[in-house]
């Protein structure tokens, strides 16, 4: 029963799935008492009643609780179906998803050979293994994004800078990484090889080359222009800001704050700007990446292969 609430099975009855497993067990302990009876041509003072009076006594009180978190949701999804239903880890980071992917994970096989690239995900799982050849430690990521599912290996190099970083991965932690592509040909399965990794949280600091405000003049006033420039001067930085601002007419004007406008991008910053403006009120534009990779004139080491 916990189990079938915690999946979605009875969302249809119209109460949070928190409210439903709260009165499970006295509804399933009524019902098999009234079972019992019935079983032993008991009577009851139900009996004597008529449908609408007896519904009405058989009602279990519905407790007035707030639903499950969103992510335990989602959690209870995934554990119990192996898929999620209401919606996805990642929703709440699609803009970063969006502004810092080089490409969507469903497009890495058409990645060429020897070219790099930045994928934004989060952990699908993640294991720890050692190299056959060196005996040397070495991770496989599983990284998930809202439509497919890659593996990228972390060898010696990048597992030290990771863990010289301080991050840890779980899973469903949000991340960017930025990647080697090896393959022999096109109809071989991409090998993923990440050279750097974080946190998506922190890439905007890194990787933004403008942030873009989105406002309507219909909305504007005096208060909240002076309030988001405040909030932009106290996270001064090299990003370039622009309002881009929707008159009447849909007609939109850009205009670049110069002086005190330019910024680095935080988690605070963008907290404060949708605290200040409502969700949705702005865009990120990221740095170019470069696809192309230097032609390597050495001979490569062979690939390591892991051992369980």
């Amino acid at each position: 029963m916990e189990h079938l609430t915690r999946a979605g099975a009875f969302d249809s009855l119209g109460l949070r799935r928190s409210q439903i497993l709260a009165i499970s067990e006295p509804m399933l302990k009524f019902s098999a008492s009234r079972a019992a009876d019935l079983a032993r041509g008991q009577a009851s003072l139900f009996d004597m009643l008529d449908a609408g009076e007896v519904e009405e006594s058989c009602t279990v009180p519905i407790p007035d609780i707030p639903e499950f978190s969103a992510q335990e949701i989602l959690d209870n999804e995934k554990e119990l179906l192996g898929f999620y239903v209401t919606g996805h880890p990642l929703d709440a980071y699609s803009e970063l998803v969006r502004a810092y992917s080089s490409l969507p994970l469903r497009e890495i096989d058409s990645a060429a050979d020897n070219s790099s690239v930045r994928l934004a995900g989060m952990v699908g799982a993640y294991t720890q293994k050692f190299a056959k050849a060196s005996g040397k430690p070495m991770g496989v990521l599983m990284l998930e994004d809202l439509n497919s599912t890659v593996e990228c290996m972390l060898y010696e190099r990048a597992l030290t800078a990771m863990n010289a970083s301080g991050l840890v991965l779980k899973p469903g932690m949000p991340l960017l990484i930025e990647a080697s592509v090896s393959k022999k040909d096109d109809s071989e399965r991409p090998r993923i090889i990440v050279e750097k990794i974080m946190n998506l949280l922190d890439a905007p600091t890194f990787y933004t080359e403008e942030l873009h405000i989105h406002l309507l003049e219909t909305e504007l006033d005096r208060a909240k222009l002076e309030a988001v420039a405040a909030l932009c001067r106290r996270n001064p930085g090299t990003v370039k800001t622009v309002l881009c601002v929707v008159d009447k007419d849909d007609t939109v004007i850009f205009v670049e704050l110069r002086r005190g406008g330019s910024v680095v991008v935080t988690a605070e910053l963008l907290a404060g700007l949708d605290e200040l403006l409502g969700p949705h009120h702005y865009r990120l534009k990221a740095k170019p990446h470069q696809s192309e990779r230097p032609q390597n004139k050495w001979r490569s080491k062979p690939k390591e292969t892991e051992k369980a």
